[in-house]
């Protein structure tokens, strides 16, 4: 009985969206997205490889797109976008060329830029002035996010000086990222990550945090990125049972003040000269959890020494921490066991 009315309720559910097949050419299967989308209906893409030569725009506030299932980093999925439209382009946008739409989400689906796009979701379009708030996005993939300057997976908007000019609470739910410049990179608050996320293979940073940003990353996992976090003056990173390995630059790297608080994860690098590069920021910063044994360093350096913090974490080689500019170690080591 449970069974017939769960399927009932699913059937009833995705009725409701206007369903969307794969069509002959990418022109075409292009315009049926984006001709459903200015219904201002939710759209479901049923399975199969939309191949589109142009980036799908959400029309109206609160608008959903589902997909079938996300696949994995090989490619394959149930319900899979595939971007062959001009070098540099976006796979999908929340900006119509008008306004941003709010509260919108996109769900089980793998978004593949095939080489060609600069950007994966476009959270907001710095042409506008006005901002977006309240995307989720829950069981995505991207991959082949990697063409032109400073490819982004997500981009949450940087460049407008305007009070608000950015993305602001996007909620992403085991949401998985793969190849790239940047996972997301962008300004806005409280920006979450849950449900087991993962940011692999990003050359410069699984995650570019731009003046005033406030991101929290739950039990991400980072792996083979430049830096794993690479905060500019940020309001605050925090991260609880996160992973961290095998970074080429860092897990952390700050600039000014901020406030970061890495709690209960394993830390990892590649770089044999440091894991941390606190840029002498006035701030405050909490690190425990496990350092894995086979990192190549264990070295935070540059702390200011009128920051605040602790650190607690156990391993071979226990995270230690050097003053900016006498490279005196720095007293909170001591809370390692």
């Amino acid at each position: 009985m449970i069974g017939v009315e769960l399927h009932w309720w699913i059937s009833n559910k995705m009725s409701r969206y206007i369903h969307i097949t794969p069509q002959s050419t990418p022109t075409a299967t292009y315009a049926a997205i984006q001709n459903a989308l200015g219904t201002g209906d939710s759209v479901c893409l049923d399975p199969g490889v939309f191949d589109i030569n142009y980036w799908p725009m959400y029309r109206a506030p609160g608008q959903m797109i589902v997909g079938a299932g996300r696949g994995d980093s090989s490619g394959a999925a149930i319900t899979k976008v595939n971007y062959v439209g001009p070098a540099g382009g976006k796979i999908l946008t929340l900006y119509d060329g008008v306004q941003h739409y709010s509260h919108c989400s996109l769900e089980n689906v793998l978004l593949n830029g095939n080489g060609l796009a600069n950007v994966g979701i476009m959270g907001h379009d710095d042409i506008s002035a006005v901002g977006c708030a309240n995307f989720s996005a829950r069981n995505v993939t991207i991959i082949g996010v990697n063409y032109g300057v400073n490819p982004t997976n997500v981009y949450l908007g940087v460049l407008r000086p305007e009070v608000g000019a950015f993305a602001h609470n996007f909620n992403f739910h085991n949401f998985h990222m793969y190849g790239g410049g940047y996972g997301f990179w962008g300004k806005g608050e409280p920006h979450t990550l849950s449900g087991g996320c993962t940011i692999q293979g990003q050359v410069l940073a699984g995650v570019r945090a731009e003046v005033g940003a406030r991101l929290s990353l739950g039990d991400t996992t980072f792996s083979a990125n430049g830096w794993d976090i690479d905060a500019y003056n940020a309001q605050q990173i925090s991260a609880f049972g996160a992973w961290f390995e095998e970074s080429t630059q860092g897990v952390y790297r700050a600039q000014t003040a901020h406030s970061v608080d890495l709690l209960a994860s394993l830390f990892h690098t590649n770089n044999a000269a440091y894991i941390m590069e606190l840029g002498s920021s006035a701030g405050r910063h909490n690190f425990s959890g496990r350092v894995a044994d086979s990192t190549h360093s264990s070295l935070i350096i540059n702390v200011n020494p009128s920051a605040t913090g602790r650190i607690d974490t156990i391993g071979t080689y226990p995270l230690r921490a050097t003053y900016a500019v006498s490279g005196d170690p720095v007293p909170m080591q001591v809370l390692n066991t």
